[in-house]
Parts: structure tokens; C-alpha cells; sequence
């Protein structure tokens, strides 16, 4: 899932570092989003079970501090997890 890390660095794999999206099948609808830089952490629910063993769409879109994220089409979190004036690396 998306980590925008605040230096851009791809040193290692921080699944709770930057701003993140976090999907849990393991739970079939568990999906968690947050944020560094603002503190914020979102959780909410969507139906995972539909997608188990076949290819993942994911799209993210980003306007200017809220980052919108897209599973198979459907949007699971729509959430403002930038802080302003914040570097965006990618």
C-alpha cells in the first residue's frame, strides 16, 4: 500500500511511517489510513473477501493536503493526511 515517506527515502519498509494505507485481509474488511505530519489515524470498513487471489487496482490521488485512495474502483478512504505546505515526494 502507498507509505509517502517526509524525506522521500526508500532505505527500508516503515508500514506506519509518512502517510499510509493499510489493508487487512486478514480481518476480510479492516482498511486503516494515517498520518505523520498531521497525526491522524482513520479506520473503516470495506469488503476485502471480494478481492482475495486475483490482481489488486489500487490508484491514490492526491489535491493538495487530501490524498484519495481507490480499491478495484471503489473509494475506501477520502481523508485529509497532509499537513499544508508539506513536500510531497512522489
Amino acid at each position: 500500500m502507498p507509505t509517502f515517506a517526509t524525506d522521500n527515502s526508500a532505505s527500508e519498509h516503515a508500514s506506519t511511517a509518512g502517510t499510509y494505507v493499510q489493508l487487512h485481509y486478514y480481518d476480510a474488511d479492516q482498511v486503516n489510513v494515517g498520518s505523520n505530519s498531521p497525526q491522524k489515524f482513520d479506520s473503516t470498513t470495506c469488503d476485502l473477501s471480494a478481492g482475495l487471489n486475483c490482481p489488486l487496482h489500487i490508484a491514490s490521488a492526491v489535491n493538495g493536503e487530501t490524498m484519495t485512495v481507490y480499491r478495484g474502483g471503489t473509494r475506501v478512504s477520502d481523508t485529509i493526511l497532509f499537513s499544508p505546505g508539506a513536500a510531497k515526494n512522489f
